[in-house]
């Protein structure tokens, strides 16, 4: 068998064309696509990898936004806690002052009671002692009684301190006074009578008449009037004082 170097040559460009024609029709059409199709893929790829950082992003700023809520959350109870505990403690404090209050108020009504009760005893007491001292005193008044009384009653009026002196004298110039007025149980002897006149015109700062009367009404005793100001020194005054003082 013979070689044939014109069918060699004629297969070789047959081959070459055959291959210029597949590289032409049918490899760069799939070079293109697979090119166009590798550009996608990384295009893809690239847009995964930018929604999966911004999910961490989101995912990052979801759980910051979630711890952040809790702190708030925490914060939020702490205040409400720390509110509860200080109305907590108002309330306490408030229920406290009431109750105190309160007893305070028991306590005074306590006491008030107690004090009506220990006047009412008192003035009993007074009023019964002063029955029994108006009823003792009647037996015991007499003439000499009266004596030692309006002694008494000069003595104090010899005795009166100088500002009260000064506050019957002025007394006296401010009301016009045109006379004294004595009163006792008793007829008084001249000597007596004289030395009391002389006493309350000297506290009064005038040589004012002195006009004696008899008043058995006093029990024994004397009652001097200088215009606003009374000298008394007599059982029924000194009763009457007795018997206030257990009313008041």
């Amino acid at each position: 068998m013979s070689f044939d170097w014109t069918t060699f040559i004629l297969q070789v460009l047959n081959f070459l064309v055959l291959v210029w024609l597949l590289h032409r029709l049918l490899f760069r059409p799939v070079l293109r696509l697979i090119a166009e199709r590798k550009a996608a893929t990384a295009k893809a790829w690239e847009e995964a990898q930018r929604v999966k950082k911004e999910g961490g992003d989101l995912q990052s700023a979801y759980e910051n936004r979630m711890a952040l809520w809790e702190a708030e959350k925490e914060k939020a109870r702490a205040k409400l806690l720390e509110e509860m505990q200080a109305e907590r403690s108002r309330l306490q404090a408030e229920n406290d002052r009431l109750m105190q209050e309160e007893r305070e108020r028991a306590r005074a009504v306590e006491a008030h009671r107690l004090a009506m009760l220990s006047q009412e005893a008192e003035t009993r007491a007074l009023r019964i002692a002063s029955q029994f001292a108006s009823r003792f005193l009647r037996d015991l008044v007499t003439p000499d009684l009266e004596v030692k009384l309006v002694d008494r009653a000069i003595e104090e009026i010899e005795g009166l301190p100088p500002e009260k002196v000064a506050e019957i004298r002025d007394s006296v110039e401010r009301g016009g006074v045109r006379q004294i007025e004595v009163r006792t149980a008793f007829l008084l002897e001249e000597a007596r009578r004289d030395r009391l006149a002389k006493a309350l015109q000297k506290a009064c700062g005038k040589e004012l008449p002195c006009e004696s009367l008899v008043d058995g009404s006093l029990g024994a005793g004397v009652r001097a009037v200088i215009g606003g100001w009374m000298v008394r020194a007599n059982v029924k005054d000194e009763l009457l004082f007795f018997a206030s003082k257990g009313e008041s």
